[in-house]
Order: C-alpha cells, then structure tokens, then sequence
C-alpha cells in the first residue's frame, strides 16, 4: 500500500509512520524540512519536498492509496497574535487547500483522503454531550476549524472518500499536553485550569492512529469523525488521575485569568470545555485498546519494562563476562528490556541492525543526528551520531563488537557521556511469525560519586524513558 502523509515528523505522524513501517506500507512524506525529516524518520520512508510544484507532487498522488494529512502549527500553549493566526491558518486551511487542488487534477486520485480537525470545531459546550452532527461553535477556533474541514472536503469525488478527524487530547508521553505537564508532575506539583470542571475529551496515541488506519481501509468511514475516548473527564479528574500514576503531592488550580495574561485568546484552547463522543466510530465497532483514561496515562507515563540494576559483583553476572569487553572499565548498571515481538527473527534484526532506524526509535527532544555509519555494517564498523541531552550537545561514537545475524549484535561506545556502555541486542524465535527481543546494557558513569549522584537523580529516569519509548515505537509497528 502506498500511503502519502503530510505531517510525518509531528506527534501523531511519527508513530503513524511507525505503524505503516510495520505493515510494510511505502510511505511518502511530504515536508519542509528534507534533513529534519531524514534525522526524525529514518531511511525507510520517501523524503519529498512539499514546497516541490504542484506537477511534481501530482505525480506521487497518481495511483496512490491514501493521503492522510496531519500538519498544523501547535496552537496550545502559545500566545495567539495576528502573526501565529495567519501561521495556524496558513498550516491548516492552507495545506489542505493545496492538497485538494493537486488531488482534483489527478487522473487516478487516491482512494481516500484522511484530514486532520480538532474538537475545537464545537467551542465551549460545558458538559453538553457533542456528537458529529451537533451543532459547530462561532469562535475564531471553531471557525478555523470549519474552514479547515471544508478545504479538506472539497477532494471528494466519486473515486475519493474523505475522512475529517476531529481531534480530542491526544495522550503521549513525548507529545501533546504530557509533554507539557509532565515535568510538574514528575517533581510532586500538578495543576489543573480554573475549577477543574470543564471536561477533556482524550484519546491515547495508540487509538488514534488506529483510527487512522480503520478509515483508509473501511470504505464505511466518511465525513466528520470524532476521535475521542468514549468516557471523557473533567480537567481537574485527569490531573488528579495523573497525580495517582506519578505519586505527585500536591494538585493546584491554576486560575484562568493567569492563562489569559500569558496567551491571550490562546488561553481559550486550554480551558474551553467539550464533551465530545465517538458516536460513528462506536457505530462502525472500533475497538479502543485503552478506552479508560487511567490504563492510557500509565500506558505512557509508568516504566515498568525498563528495568535498571546496580552490578554489586560481575562474579555473577555471566551475560557480561562473556563478552569481550574492548575497555578497562567495569559496569556499574545493567539495563534490560524485553518485547514480544510479532514478526520474524530476520525481520527484526534486519530493523535494528540498520542505524538509520534509531532515527525513528528515539525521541525527537534529543535531536537525534547521524553523522556517518557504513553501507555495510559488521565487526568494528563505526558509526557516528549527535544528541542533546537538554541544552548539551554531545558526540555519540560506537563500534560493532560482535555480529550474528540473525540472532544477536553488540555495540559499545568509543566516545560519548558514559564511561563504558556497551549494548547487547538479542532476538530469539517463538515461533515462525513472533520473536523475542532482549535489550541489555552495561553502563558506568564519569566523575565517580558525583557521577553516581547524577546516575540516581537524574540519569536513570531519563534511559528508563527513553528505552520505554523505544518499546513503544516498536509495540505500534509490530502489534
């Protein structure tokens, strides 16, 4: 199937991205940013310029499957000035104006069109229970989001169904309002908006690209859809929720005229209250994985399957002491993870063994680079990459040190932050069509009982993180 997507580097483009990956689609992203794009995506996925001529993308439309557009300038959380405005607009109407006219000109269109909205379509509504067919808001939101669906709808044709996704919260850790609030939460202080009672129609990152996938293939889905949890809650029960989950002390309101003060009329996308329910995708029998608010926020937010040891004595631990270790330096910590995998041994060591997929596996806050890595890849092959670990850039080098395709490989680090890393990947079969995944490392950190300090507060939760998404990444392509 051959898919093309316009906003593949966002939030929810990325793990849909992920998601086709899996299926084994051909992907063609359409985006700004060639090179951005390269580092975020990998080399798996078709890098087209979007500012390329209408007759140039015309011909990548020909014949295609489906056109899922996703772009959007973020409207929470910054302060909506007549400059950001035409920036939404122009994103959003804009684009998928665009994409109407090239989609009109084509001889062999694609079959369906998937186009982002929003919930902010209905504007404020208190706890009134909004469906499809309810009646729109008039606010500069909720008309932007009207103009947005009718730029959409104008690529429907006999041959083309349109599908108009309107958004709720979507919840994932590395995007969207968690990455947001997550950092208050982490150090014990939640908030919620004003009296907490305005409700937050959410849908988990996993759900939403599920939907994504239903409307390309069900020929039944067509028109506005929202996509929301069927049960919704009120902002102050999601804070008090997430507090649960990330043992946060305290949860305190914070007055709506602060927003204001801050974002002006943007405050308006954080506190507006929308009730909206999946009424068509209930009707068409989708299956939510995480239909409860609290499975979807310990889906995202718990760690549980990274698991972090401190190496009391390598006596014991025999995994290590196989290994050639190429340093002199012995490890302090072991980190292991593990995953039921629904593919073949080949399959998914052909994916982790091509370095130009840890683009896609890692998140996109460390700004993840490859420098160099060889066309064929074995014993001592070097490969380069560059990371930010908040506002430090660092040089990441490492080298093969064993190879067994299909089954296993070790790299270690040549240069980087640690003072020894070395990273065993081992994949076993369970049977012709599931394997099993097992990632260990070995690790030390520099400056000794200072190193050890940094280890403990801070070191250790953000690898718990970041394998945890690795996890995640990998449970949406192969599910």
């Amino acid at each position: 199937m051959k898919i093309i997507i316009v906003g593949a580097t966002g939030f929810i483009g990325r793990a849909f991205v992920s998601s086709c990956l899996g299926k084994g689609y051909h992907i063609v992203a359409l985006v700004r940013d060639q090179n951005r794009a390269r580092n975020l995506l990998g080399n798996n996925v078709e890098i087209v310029d979007i500012n390329d001529s209408d007759e140039i993308l015309k011909e990548y439309f020909e014949n295609s499957d489906a056109l899922v557009n996703l772009s959007g300038k973020q409207l929470a959380g910054v302060r909506w000035t007549s400059t950001k405005k035409r920036e939404f607009e122009s994103s959003r109407i804009g684009v998928a104006n665009r994409l109407s006219e090239i989609v009109l000109d084509c001889k062999n269109p694609p079959k369906v069109i998937v186009s982002s909205s929003a919930v902010g379509v209905y504007g404020n509504r208190c706890s009134e229970k909004l469906f499809e067919h309810s009646q729109l808001g008039s606010d500069y939101l909720s008309q932007m989001c009207v103009d947005w669906e009718a730029a959409a709808a104008l690529s429907q044709r006999k041959e083309t169904r349109v599908c108009l996704l309107r958004f709720g919260v979507v919840i994932g850790r590395e995007g969207g309002i968690l990455k947001q609030i997550m950092p208050g939460f982490n150090f014990g202080i939640g908030s919620y908006i004003g009296n907490g009672r305005q409700i937050v129609p959410w849908v988990h990152i996993s759900d939403a690209v599920n939907v994504i996938h239903k409307c390309i293939s069900d020929p039944e889905m067509f028109g506005s859809i929202n996509v929301t949890s069927p049960n919704s809650v009120t902002s102050k029960d999601f804070a008090l929720k997430l507090a649960d989950i990330t043992n946060a002390k305290f949860v305190l309101p914070v007055p709506s005229v602060f927003l204001k003060i801050i974002f002006g009329e943007g405050e308006k996308v954080l506190t507006n209250s929308q009730n909206a329910f999946p009424e068509k995708l209930i009707q068409k029998s989708f299956e939510f994985q995480f239909p409860e608010l609290e499975s979807a926020l310990a889906e995202e937010v718990k760690v549980d399957d990274v698991t972090i040891t401190k190496i009391i004595s390598l006596q014991h631990n025999h995994d290590f002491i196989r290994l050639d270790n190429p340093t002199k330096h012995s490890p302090q910590y072991e980190l292991k993870t593990k995953a039921v995998i629904n593919a073949s041994v080949s399959d998914v060591f052909d994916f982790f063994a091509d370095p130009s997929n840890l683009s896609l596996t890692t998140p996109t806050w460390m700004n993840f680079k490859i420098i160099s890595y060889p066309e064929k890849v074995e014993v001592d092959s070097n490969m380069t990459y560059m990371i930010s670990i908040g506002f430090v850039r660092l040089k990441w080098e490492t080298v093969i040190l064993t190879w067994d395709n299909p089954n296993s490989f070790v790299d270690w680090q040549r240069k980087g932050p640690y003072r020894l890393w070395i990273h065993c990947h081992e994949i076993f079969e369970q049977n012709s069509s599931t394997s099993l995944m097992i990632d260990k490392v070995y690790y030390s950190m520099p400056f000794g009982l200072l190193g050890k300090v940094v280890h403990e507060l801070f070191v250790k939760h953000l690898l718990k993180r970041i394998f945890s998404y690795r996890l995640k990444i990998i449970r949406l392509m192969y599910k």
